[in-house]
């Protein structure tokens, strides 16, 4: 497969051999003993994502955990993409009012999508598998014409979400090499196994991938600064870098507002962007929030930005993506 070309978004995905999934098992369970190696999806529980969007690119399955300190927790959202990218290369995600269906066919919204998301960043970036923790792996894209094509097989009643690792790739950010496994009623395996999806956040050395981890792929704020801030851009920048990383990410639920964040703040921007008035929604979220923001960072009121960033946060996903009764409180 190219490194330079890749397929459309709803044809990324390859079948492998039985043998080249063997090695990926293995390799997981050598490099991540005590985590889960696999979690089970019914044909239907992936049948009812896609129901959820029937033009979805594909399925974008995010990791999360249950229980911070278990890595047997693990859970599996399926959450429905776009045929657009952002500008990592990674596929858009739809935001949807009613959550998303994970792997025991229950869904999960707001604040419970969050601790999951935030659990898992937050073990493994504790773990020290990353020393950036933009760049944990929080997810793996097939597009959807793969995922049928596997549901499609004789006898498939479901899919066995196998973790993998190759440690002889030469680039680390490829080692993390997922397979979706075909299994029957009795999550027997009918030995076809697929591969080659996108990891996410994009590895470096994909297309468009650039090395920005989730950062890369839509901050609202940056946006912000981009359009309407002056020259102490950079030092603002950074000033509210240092609050989430040395404030915000030592509270309570700090990881699960660092994952709300970058999973619903390239949405937003593209919602705001098709708004007649978008250049007034812009500026006014810049002139207001976002400076009186920065005004409270300079007087070290730490825990008001918090708040204010809370609800703001809140504010813009019921006004511009979904209803939510809270955010991480």
């Amino acid at each position: 497969m190219s490194l330079n070309r890749r397929p459309s978004l709803d044809s990324i995905g390859q079948f492998i051999s039985h043998t080249e999934f063997q090695t990926l098992k293995t390799g997981f369970a050598a490099k991540f003993p005590d985590a889960a190696p696999a979690v089970f999806l019914s044909k239907q529980t992936i049948l009812d994502c896609i129901s959820t969007y029937p033009v979805l690119s594909g399925i974008s399955f995010r990791y999360g955990l249950a229980d911070v300190n278990d890595p047997l927790s693990r859970k599996i959202i399926l959450v429905p993409c776009e045929h657009t990218t952002d500008e990592k290369g990674a596929p858009d995600l739809v935001l949807l009012k009613e959550g998303y269906v994970s792997n025991n066919g229950e869904k999960v919204k707001g604040d419970e999508l969050w601790k999951l998301l935030g659990n898992h960043a937050e073990r493994v970036y504790n773990g020290r598998f990353h020393e950036v923790l933009s760049k944990v792996h929080r997810g793996y894209f097939w597009g959807i014409q793969r995922i049928s094509a596997l549901l499609a097989q004789e006898g498939c009643d479901g899919v066995m979400f196998n973790f993998g690792y190759n440690a002889a790739h030469p680039f680390p950010c490829k080692r993390n090499q997922q397979v979706l496994e075909a299994v029957d009623a009795g999550r027997q395996s009918l030995n076809i196994f697929m591969e080659y999806g996108q990891c996410n956040p994009p590895c470096d050395i994909d297309p468009g991938g650039g090395g920005g981890g989730v950062e890369g792929t839509g901050c609202l704020v940056k946006e912000l600064m981009g359009r309407y801030g002056q020259k102490s851009t950079e030092q603002q920048l950074n000033a509210l870098r240092t609050l989430r990383d040395d404030y915000m990410l030592e509270q309570p639920g700090g990881y699960a507002l660092y994952e709300m964040y970058y999973f619903v703040s390239r949405p937003i921007i593209r919602a705001m962007a098709a708004l007649p008035e978008k250049e007034q929604v812009y500026q006014d979220l810049y002139n207001n929030e976002l400076q009186q923001a920065l005004d409270l960072l300079n007087k070290g009121a730490f825990d008001q930005v918090l708040n204010l960033y809370k609800r703001t946060m809140a504010k813009l996903m019921e006004t511009y993506v979904f209803e939510t009764e809270s955010v991480i409180c």
